[in-house]
């Protein structure tokens, strides 16, 4: 099953003032996405994937947790 974050988020209970993924994690976690620059991030992920695996894998695996820990637990 694949559930569209934005749309999840607005059909929970919370309301934000943009649904955007790194206003939400600010907002529920503290912090935002691995890689700081908004402008660029697509990228620099390109760029890590082509020059720095071992960066490209950690990022890869930051942004997934991040993105597990910004949705509503179920129940």
């Amino acid at each position: 099953m694949v559930l569209d974050g934005i749309d999840t988020l607005k059909g929970a209970t919370w309301q934000f003032e943009r649904y955007n993924l790194e206003f939400v994690a600010q907002a529920l976690l503290g912090r935002g996405k691995a890689i700081d620059s908004v402008n660029d991030r697509g990228q620099e992920i390109q760029r890590l994937f082509a020059e720095d695996q071992s960066a490209w894998h950690t990022t890869i695996l930051k942004i997934a947790v991040w993105s597990a820990k910004s949705l509503p637990k179920p129940g």
